[in-house]
């Protein structure tokens, strides 16, 4: 009875020496990460287990919820469509969906293509888009930017 509480005593120390052994190997790893490399320390976990989806340029929690909600709204357009419950909607997808649209295709937009390029030089350019902007509102002055790559920085 004794040498088996003294073989159980001995696998409890045995245990616990390498718990602990394993704790304090990943705590060095971590305060090691910590110093070389802050974001991946802080990020790694969710950086190594998020793909970026096809089609996309990177992903964020934001962009996630705006996706749920693209899509809640995207099934509640199709049940009101199917219903027939609000005759405004219906004509203007009818409106889209139209022989005459796709039948003119491209040309009504000549117009402002031909601004464009007809410019001759980048005042003329601005005043045109500004112009084309103004009339049409499409917002055609972009705010691009650049921005730092979530999986290598």
């Amino acid at each position: 009875m004794k040498s088996r509480k003294g073989i159980l005593i001995g696998i409890l120390l045995i245990v616990i020496i390498l718990g602990s052994t394993i704790f304090v190997i990943n705590y060095n790893n971590k305060q090691k990460n910590k110093i070389d490399d802050y974001y991946k320390y802080i990020n790694g976990e969710t950086i190594d287990k998020r793909k970026i989806e096809d089609g996309k340029v990177g992903f964020s929690y934001m962009g996630d919820k705006q996706d749920e909600i693209d899509k809640e709204i995207d099934e509640l357009t199709k049940k009101m469509l199917e219903s027939k419950e609000n005759p405004k909607m219906n004509a203007v997808y009818d409106i889209f969906k139209s022989s005459r649209r796709n039948s003119e295709g491209i040309t009504p937009l000549n117009k402002y293509i031909n601004m464009i390029n007809s410019s001759k030089n980048i005042n003329e350019l601005l005043n045109n888009i500004y112009s084309i902007d103004g009339e049409l509102k499409l917002g055609l002055l972009l705010n691009s930017k650049i921005s730092k790559d979530y999986k290598d920085s």
